[in-house]
């Protein structure tokens, strides 16, 4: 929030000065023309001294850094208690007796303090330390105002609702299920939507500007854009000493609405810039704006009646509640979902006719994606106390089985198997280049050594188990019992991760390192199967003798890394920074050359290398881009939503009942269970000698054993279809039906084991918060 808000204040021509605990953040702002930057901690007196001696002359104080603890009084530590009122109160303490003498010297000046709705506004859940904090400094703020103005001095504070921030999303990721959370922090938004850090940053300007403090003319003028003035150059302040009278104000050019709204003199005592904030925000169809925040300034018909911004007058209070008329809200989002729909159906129609009816394969596609969806939310709903959730593929999995194996149904939910084995080719190469984008360098260069034999040792271990026992229960060639093998071998990060971050929540294994541990080796681990997957499957449907095909599987890794590396430096420098919507174009390049390589290496008669080269290009790539990686994941991971549902459905439904033979299902159970009995044990021999007790080693070898890696195993019998060869496509099938078992009997079975044992095998920190503590974002802007 206060990035933006030093820009809104440069680009009205104020020379400003940016400081933050973090150098990395301040070097966003270098470049920007108006601002320099200072790493200043603004909790620490002596740098905030240090700060006020360089600047003889300031404008403007904006003080905006802030912490957010969760929590209710039970949960929050003196710690934690501490460390929140020195970020949110102590700081503009700080600040504001440094500079204000200055300002007394002037007898003008600006100080602007960030508060919050939640504080003694209104009471919000979870936020007792926060809103304690945030009721202080509007207490503080109306001191500073009641004690100075008379010198000149003006001071507000601002009070929004929920804004907008990386902040606040991080905390939201930092979820068990942040899409289900994010959807459920929305439901309470009374606006439905959230308050913008521009809008914000726009109020802050108008406070600081002299549009503040002047009479609104009786006749018009032409309306100018508020323009603080700069610092350190000298120029005459132009706001006159304030009147104690309250006197209208004109408000900055944002459109008709703010223009006509006569707001009650800034710092007078009786009618402080809380209220009058609350509802400028209002005006801005801001979020979160309570009735106790819009109760203090009386209502202007005339800007009722001129923007007609709130729902026509009925008779029945009820009926405009919930039915208003025209429709708003929820009725009017669900009217609108409806009609888009009708229109997408009518287009398509009229183009493919009978394709998209029932027997034809949109019609098809689109049933079998809006059951997977619905499958996943089902599942992921399913909530036990204390045990992470399950992950929504289990659903997906399940309703495309069903979807396969219902008589009635499967005659209208008709897919060609072409079809399907092209979007699954695609939903492959999207989450292979999500994989890509997501490995962190910097985990690489620092893996430890348990790190390092935890990702690597139980999966190659668990592939050759599972290949020397699947080739002499199930009859699989060698080189299909390693395909096999590597399928299983991978664990799940979509139970793995979840449910790590609940236990680290509450501090289990925190100290220890475990859930960090098991999370960064899980990537890695994912990783190795992928690779080695692909390199078997090279040589699987490699012709000729075997020694050529082991040096073709070989070439194809070669070449896919080659060809991954070539492609992820030329899209590293292409499209350049300067361009607009740079990052649409890397995120349309990313997906695109991954789909390009999953299928022209079929095309070239290198299937095996198409996956490795989107994992490099999509690494090396991310690489380049720094920090404006994330930006493209984001986009990346909007097209794994819709591509994850069509994935897995049409992997359910690849299973035929009326196909499986009892003797495959049992003695690929069997195979499953005794690979996995091997691969716990190997797990736990891994670290022995890591430093963990007996009980932790236990843990993490019994969290190893989740498995979700069917998007991988079906590309075996989509390659075993297109050599229409029938025993090829029966281990297709063989590879395909041991790996969707794997992850109905590991996946929830895993995940009930991992909440059930975790606070009884691993140690909770003594003298440790509770909850996890979100970085701090200490920042303070001043002019």
């Amino acid at each position: 929030m206060g990035r933006l808000d030093g820009k809104a204040f440069a680009k009205e021509g104020a020379q400003v000065t940016a400081t933050d605990i973090n150098g990395e953040k301040l070097k966003e702002l270098d470049s920007i023309p108006g601002i320099k930057t200072k790493v200043v901690d603004v909790t620490k007196k002596d740098q905030v001294e240090a700060l006020a001696k360089e600047h003889d002359h300031v404008d403007v104080l904006f003080n905006v850094a802030g912490f957010v603890h969760h929590g209710s009084v039970l949960d929050c530590e003196e710690a934690d208690w501490d460390f929140t009122m020195n970020v949110n109160i102590r700081s503009m303490f700080l600040m504001s007796k440094a500079f204000l003498p200055k300002m007394l010297a002037k007898k003008s000046g600006n100080i602007i303090n960030m508060a919050s709705v939640a504080s003694s506004i209104k009471g919000v859940v979870n936020r007792c330390a926060y809103s304690t904090s945030k009721a202080a400094v509007i207490g503080f703020t109306k001191s500073i105002a009641a004690d100075f103005i008379e010198q000149g001095i003006r001071c507000n504070c601002v009070c929004p609702g929920t804004v907008d921030t990386p902040s606040l999303r991080g905390r939201i990721e930092a979820q068990p299920d942040p899409e289900q959370a994010y959807k459920d922090f929305m439901a309470r938004q009374k606006t439905g939507r959230m308050c913008t850090a521009e809008e914000v940053a726009h109020l802050c300007v108008y406070l600081a500007s002299d549009e503040d403090t002047q009479p609104k003319p009786a006749t018009p003028e032409p309306t100018r854009a508020p323009s603080p003035s700069p610092s350190p150059a000298r120029s005459p302040a132009r706001s006159p000493a304030r009147s104690p009278t309250p006197m209208p104000v004109s408000l900055p050019t944002t459109g008709p609405l703010l223009d006509l709204i006569p707001l009650p003199a800034t710092n007078n005592v009786e009618h402080l810039n809380v209220n009058q904030i609350q509802v400028v925000v209002r005006r801005c169809s801001s979020p979160n704006v309570t009735e106790e925040t819009t109760f203090f300034i009386p209502r202007n018909p005339a800007v009722d009646a001129a923007t007609n911004t709130d729902p026509p007058v009925v008779c029945c209070p009820l009926l405009a509640r919930f039915c208003p008329c025209p429709p708003r809200g929820l009725l009017a989002s669900l009217v609108t979902k409806v009609l888009l729909a009708g229109v997408l159906f009518g287009v398509v129609w009229s183009i493919t006719e009978d394709e998209c009816l029932p027997g034809g394969n949109l019609f098809g596609i689109t049933i079998l994606f809006i059951c997977a969806v619905i499958g996943g939310k089902v599942v992921a709903l399913i909530r036990l106390p204390k045990l992470p959730p399950f992950p929504p593929l289990l659903g997906m999995l399940l309703m495309g089985f069903l979807l396969r194996n219902i008589p009635v149904i499967t005659d209208g939910v008709y897919i060609d198997y072409r079809w399907s084995a092209s979007l699954r080719n695609i939903a492959l190469a999207v989450i292979l280049a999500r994989a890509g984008l997501g490995l962190d360098p910097m985990a690489l260069r620092k893996l430890k050594a348990v790190c390092l034999r935890l990702a690597a040792g139980p999966c190659i271990i668990e592939a050759c188990t599972t290949a020397l026992i699947s080739h002499f229960l199930m009859g699989l060639p060698w080189v299909w019992g390693f395909i096999l093998g590597f399928v299983l071998g991978a664990v799940s990060p979509a139970v793995v991760v979840p449910s790590m971050l609940l236990l680290q929540k509450d501090g289990y294994g925190v100290e220890q390192g475990i859930p960090t541990l098991l999370m960064a080796a899980g990537s890695f681990d994912d990783i190795l199967a992928i690779t080695g997957f692909t390199t078997c499957l090279s040589v699987a449907f490699a012709t000729g003798s075997t020694w050529f095909n082991i040096l073709r599987g070989v070439l194809e890794v070669g070449g896919g890394m080659v060809a991954g590396i070539l492609l992820g430096f030329l899209i590293q420098y292409f499209p350049s920074v300067d361009q607009k919507h740079v990052v649409m174009k890397r995120s349309f390049l990313v997906l695109g050359l991954s789909v390009f390589a999953v299928f022209g290496s079929g095309v070239a008669g290198f299937p095996g290398s198409g996956g490795l080269c989107t994992l490099v290009l999509a690494f090396l790539a991310g690489l380049g881009w720094g920090s404006e990686k994330a930006r493209v994941e984001e986009v990346v991971g909007w097209a794994w939503d819709v591509f994850q549902p069509l994935l897995f459905g049409l992997i359910g439904a690849e299973i035929r009942i009326t196909e499986l033979e009892a003797y495959t299902v049992g003695l690929g159970i069997a195979s499953l269970l005794i690979a996995l009995l091997v691969r716990i044990l190997f797990t736990f021999v891994c670290v022995l000698c890591a430093g963990f007790n007996m009980k932790e080693k236990v843990f993490i070898a019994l969290a190893w054993m989740p498995k979700a890696t069917a998007a991988i195993g079906s590309t075996a019998l989509d390659m075993a279809r297109s050599k229409d060869d029938k025993l090829l496509q029966k281990y297709g099938m063989d590879v395909l039906t041991v790996a969707v078992l794997g992850i109905l009997l590991t996946a929830p079975v895993g995940a009930l084991i991992i909440g059930l044992t975790g606070p009884r095998l691993l140690q909770k920190p003594k003298n440790s918060a509770c909850g996890e503590r979100v970085k701090p974002n200490v920042s303070a802007f001043f002019l």
